[in-house]
C-alpha cells in the first residue's frame, strides 16, 4: 500500500436498504465475489448510484481495496467521473496513493496528448483552406436548429456507431454515454465518450483525418456539429494557452517555418498543465526513428474552438482542453531548447466570408 491520502469523511456507510450485492462485495473487499460479478454485470449496474449516494467503485476506493479497484478499472465498463452525494469522484475518495494512481491514464496511451506525425496532426492551410473551413463552420451553425441532442445523437448512433465502429474495443461504453446524452438531453456525454479510454477517440480521429467517402458519414459530422453549437457546452468554452506533445523531425521544421498557417483535421487533446503534455510527449529527447520530443503551445482566440473539459472528462486531473477540428493556426515561434523543441501556434482570426442572398459565395 502507498501512503494515506488526505480526504474528507465523505463516503461513510450510511444506513441504507437495497444495496446491490455487487456494491456490498466491493465495500467489503470480497475479491472473488466481485470477479464473478464482473463476468456478467451490465454497465448501468456496475456504475449504479446506490441508495446511500455512492457507487461500488467509490466504496472500493474509499475502503482501500486495491485489487477490486484494479479489476473494475480493467473492464470497458467503469465510469470514472461519477460523483457521489458529496460531490466526489472515486479517485477523490482513494484511501491510498497507490489506489489514486490506478485512476491515472496509462503512460502507454501516449497518443492522447502527443502527436505522432505532423502530417496527421495538421496540414498547411492556404486561403482556400481557410475559406472552406469557415464555410463549413457557417453551414454547421446556420443549419443548427436542435435545442435537443436527441436527433443528433440518433444520427451518431445509427449512421456512425452502428455502421463504422460497431466492433471496436469499448463500444458498449460509448453507446452507454450516447444513451445518457439522449436520456438527459445533455451534450456533455458526447464529450465524455471521447475522453473514455477506449478505441473510440483513436478511430474517430483517424477517420476525420482520412476524410474518405466511406468515413464521411452524416453521423460522424454531427459529433463535431454538437460541439460547435449545442448551448449546454457554452460554459466550457476555452480561450487561452494550452499544451500538446509532438514528435518532430528536422524535416518537419523545414516544412513548417515561422509564419506557416496550418489546420487541424482531427480533435486535439491538450492540457493547461504543461507537465501533462510533456509527460505524454516522451521521457527522452529523441525517439528511435530519429524524431525529437517537442511541445506545441496553442493560443486559442476564437469562440467554440476549444473546450475546457476538466469537469467533464473521465480523467479530470489531466486538465484537458479539447480543440475541435478545422481551426487555423499560425506558427509564431520555434525554439530549440535543452529539453527539446517548442513550437508556439496562435489561432488566426475568423476568415471573413462574402455573402450573396444570405449564403457564402466563393
Amino acid at each position: 500500500m502507498g501512503n494515506n491520502v488526505h480526504k474528507p469523511p465523505s463516503t461513510r456507510d450510511l444506513p441504507a436498504s437495497n444495496l446491490s450485492d455487487f456494491y456490498v462485495a466491493c465495500r467489503n473487499g470480497a475479491v472473488d465475489m466481485v470477479q464473478n460479478h464482473l463476468k456478467t454485470i451490465r454497465i448501468e449496474d456496475m456504475n449504479r448510484l446506490e441508495p446511500n449516494g455512492s457507487t461500488a467503485l467509490h466504496a472500493a476506493s474509499y475502503n482501500g481495496h486495491t485489487t477490486i479497484v484494479q479489476e473494475i478499472l480493467k473492464t470497458d465498463k467503469a465510469i470514472r467521473s461519477t460523483r457521489n452525494r458529496f460531490g466526489f469522484t472515486a479517485s477523490d475518495e482513494a484511501k491510498t496513493l497507490e489506489i489514486k494512481r490506478l485512476f491515472y491514464r496509462p503512460i502507454s496511451d501516449q497518443y492522447r496528448f502527443r502527436g505522432n506525425d505532423t502530417k496527421t496532426e495538421w496540414t498547411k492551410a492556404d486561403a482556400g483552406d481557410e475559406k472552406r473551413a469557415a464555410q463549413k463552420r457557417w453551414y454547421s451553425t446556420d443549419t443548427w436548429n436542435n435545442p435537443s441532442v436527441d436527433g443528433d445523437v440518433n444520427h451518431i448512433v445509427k449512421d456512425y456507431l452502428d455502421k463504422s465502429i460497431y466492433n471496436i474495443k469499448g463500444i458498449d461504453l460509448i453507446r452507454w454515454f450516447m444513451n445518457k446524452a439522449r436520456e438527459e438531453d445533455n451534450a456533455i456525454y458526447v464529450i465524455k465518450a471521447y475522453t473514455a479510454e477506449t478505441e473510440y477517440y483513436r478511430v474517430l480521429n483517424n477517420q476525420l483525418v482520412e476524410e474518405t467517402k466511406e468515413h464521411n458519414s452524416y453521423g460522424l459530422s454531427r459529433i463535431v456539429d454538437i460541439m460547435c453549437n449545442h448551448p449546454s457546452l457554452n460554459t466550457y468554452v476555452f480561450k487561452g494557452y494550452t499544451n500538446r506533445g509532438m514528435k518532430i523531425s528536422d524535416d518537419d521544421l523545414t516544412h513548417y517555418p515561422i509564419g506557416t498557417r496550418v489546420i487541424n483535421k482531427a480533435f486535439l487533446s491538450t492540457s493547461t498543465d504543461q507537465q501533462v503534455a510533456e509527460g505524454f510527449a516522451s521521457s527522452s529527447k529523441t525517439y528511435d526513428d530519429g524524431k525529437m520530443s517537442g511541445l506545441c503551445i496553442y493560443k486559442i482566440r476564437n469562440e467554440r474552438s476549444a473546450f475546457d473539459i476538466t469537469k467533464i472528462s473521465e480523467y479530470s486531473f489531466e486538465k484537458e482542453i479539447l480543440i475541435i477540428p478545422g481551426c487555423i493556426f499560425e506558427v509564431k515561434v520555434i525554439q530549440r531548447l535543452h529539453a527539446g523543441i517548442t513550437i508556439e501556434l496562435e489561432e488566426c482570426p475568423p476568415f471573413e466570408l462574402k455573402f450573396e442572398n444570405g449564403f457564402p459565395v466563393d
